[in-house]
């Protein structure tokens, strides 16, 4: 039998940040901690609904340090490109949607 402890996961963590993905790219750290957010859901429903575990051992596991999210703002005159091409769509509610977004 197998025991799921916060070690392993470290591990597998370690693990999965220096294999190569099926594409022979290496993948990023903010990608990890979204496998383990999915993990510690899964564990914690396991912990809290079906009782089969004590406590979750993804819990006391700290984020790896992620880049932060690149905030790209439209050039002048791309507003109007962007609203006019929604205008052109087959969706009735795109250009809506786009123009409060951007207002």
């Amino acid at each position: 039998m197998i025991f799921i402890t916060p070690e392993l996961l470290l591990e597998k963590r370690k693990k999965l940040l220096t294999l190569p993905t099926h594409r022979a790219t290496i993948r990023k750290p903010a990608t990890v901690n979204r496998y383990f957010a999915t993990l510690s859901g899964a564990f914690r429903y396991a912990c809290k609904n079906l009782r089969w575990m004590e406590d979750n051992p993804c819990m006391n596991l700290l984020k790896l340090k992620a880049k932060p999210k690149l905030r790209r703002i439209l050039a002048p005159g791309e507003d109007i490109r962007l609203l006019w091409a929604c205008r052109q769509s087959q969706s009735h509610y795109l250009y809506c949607i786009v123009l409060m977004g951007l207002t």
